[in-house]
């Protein structure tokens, strides 16, 4: 229970159990300075906003979205609480908050989210997302004008390491894999394991001759890398199909084949290449 300056009258056992704090030390204290000082990234809550006051500012009960609320110890907890005013006939004497803690619950959501759009096994965004992320860079070059690419990336050479050592070793490479291509990638673009050894990258805001040039530099890396399972050596290598994302682009179904036929002719040139879907390939 709070009076009407905010400062706790009432505090029930589960609430201290749940923010931490003795019962001195609620009782009688501004609740906003206490729990609801800051938003979950740190940023200033400012007192006049704070939607648990809201009832005896008010008179009017209100139940908040998940928000993120402080404990005793500088930990924060997700959130749902109502705010029904405390009266005694016409006159307002407070408010009475009612807490449910859904940390766990939160938690649980986000971590499905992210399964649901991330691959398992190298943590990179699944194709269903990236064909998502796509879509909207479709959009923004076909409304606004803006140019992107996409590189469609199969890793050549791969099938030996699977057949000689294992999936246990193919899956290692890929995680490899993934971790060197991501470190070359610009932080606004998106790398994504589409199946198998292929992988993704969305080059946003990127005109197709740099994207050429970011697709040749993966491809270098790639060659470049030695891989060591259980006492043998792989050389691997990468082909590139890279399409341009402009007003001309249908959908991402017809993206999507483009790249990949330009793939395609990239290992059929000889693999180790870059091959945009105009034809024109280039040896990285």
């Amino acid at each position: 229970w709070l009076d009407t300056q905010g400062r706790s009258t009432f505090v029930h056992g589960a609430a201290l159990e749940m923010f931490g704090y003795p019962r001195e030390g609620m009782l009688g204290r501004n609740t906003h300075e206490l729990i609801h000082h800051s938003h979950g990234d740190g940023t200033p809550y400012p007192v006049g906003q704070c939607r648990i006051y809201d009832a005896f500012r008010t008179g009017v009960a209100s139940r908040t979205q998940v928000e993120s609320l402080w404990r005793a110890d500088g930990t924060t907890l997700s959130v749902e609480y109502s705010s029904h005013p405390l009266r005694v006939g016409d006159k307002i004497l407070g408010a009475v908050l009612v807490f449910r803690d859904v940390t766990e619950a939160q938690a649980r959501a986000t971590r499905l989210a992210w399964q649901a759009s991330h691959d398992a096994l190298t943590g990179l965004v699944n194709r269903r997302e990236f064909e998502i992320r796509l879509a909207n860079a479709i959009d923004s070059a076909r409304s606004k004008g803006d140019a992107h690419a996409l590189c469609y990336l199969d890793l050549d050479h791969f099938k030996a390491v699977n057949d000689n050592c294992g999936h246990a070793a193919g899956d290692e490479l890929l995680r490899h894999v993934s971790q060197l291509l991501h470190q070359r990638l610009r932080q606004r673009d998106t790398l994504a394991r589409l199946g198998g050894d292929e992988f993704g990258v969305l080059l946003e805001h990127c005109p197709v001759g740099k994207a050429v040039e970011i697709a040749r530099e993966l491809c270098a890396v790639v060659r470049e890398l030695r891989f060591t399972w259980e006492g043998h050596e792989f050389r691997i290598g990468a082909s590139i199909g890279v399409a341009p994302i402009d007003s001309s682009v249908r959908d991402v179904a017809t993206l999507m084949s483009a790249a990949d036929a330009a793939c395609y002719a990239a290992k059929a040139a000889g693999r180790g290449r870059v091959h945009l879907v105009d034809g024109t390939v280039a040896q990285a």
